[in-house]
């Protein structure tokens, strides 16, 4: 997955979320914003590692939440190393965390629902500041580069977690069309 974090890096690089340490933190009542994790992502965790996972009522393993030591009220991500704010499996960690600040979201009308490539809010993640075009062009490649690990076709059998939209997405992208596999 080496490229697609080169593609992330285009819009947050490491500096930015050390700055920053907003993410991995929950007030209560948001852990389903907690990371799912595809099977092959599990398989990658040793076994403690996957201790901190939880299947969920669809069948998909998610991370666990904890209580901060450092802030009242607040859980945050069992891999996070709250003080230092690292992740304990940075070099595992995965799908959705690596693609943060970017999300696959489902948006429900009236008589259907469409999947979308989105990108959070300013106010969740403070790199989405940039201009709107980057982000489009990044966007793009996220897609092919998705495409080519598999992850559409995860979708199709059910093997991924994809988020409801909250008020915080901005979508990018449909991907209605690489889901019913009628890609370019």
């Amino acid at each position: 997955m080496g490229d697609l974090e080169e593609i992330i890096t285009d819009i947050v690089n490491s500096v930015d979320c050390l700055n920053c340490r907003g993410c991995c933190w929950f007030s209560i009542g948001e852990e389903h914003l907690l990371p799912f994790f595809g099977q092959q992502e599990i398989n990658s965790l040793d076994t403690e590692e996957q201790k901190k996972l939880h299947k969920t009522s669809e069948g998909l393993f998610q991370a666990e939440s904890i209580t901060s030591k450092v802030k009242k009220g607040v859980r945050i991500c069992a891999f996070l190393e709250e003080v230092s704010h690292k992740c304990s499996i940075y070099e595992k960690r995965p799908l959705d965390c690596l693609l943060w600040p970017f999300d696959v979201i489902r948006l429900k009308n009236r008589k259907q629902s469409s999947i979308y490539l989105s990108v959070v809010s300013n106010q969740m993640c403070p790199a989405t500041k940039k201009g709107n075009l980057l982000l489009q062009d990044t966007g793009q490649r996220i897609i092919r580069r998705l495409e080519k690990l598999g992850f559409f076709e995860e979708i199709r059998n059910g093997k991924r977690h994809i988020w409801n939209q909250e008020n915080f997405h901005r979508l990018l992208h449909s991907l209605d069309d690489y889901l019913q596999n009628k890609i370019d």
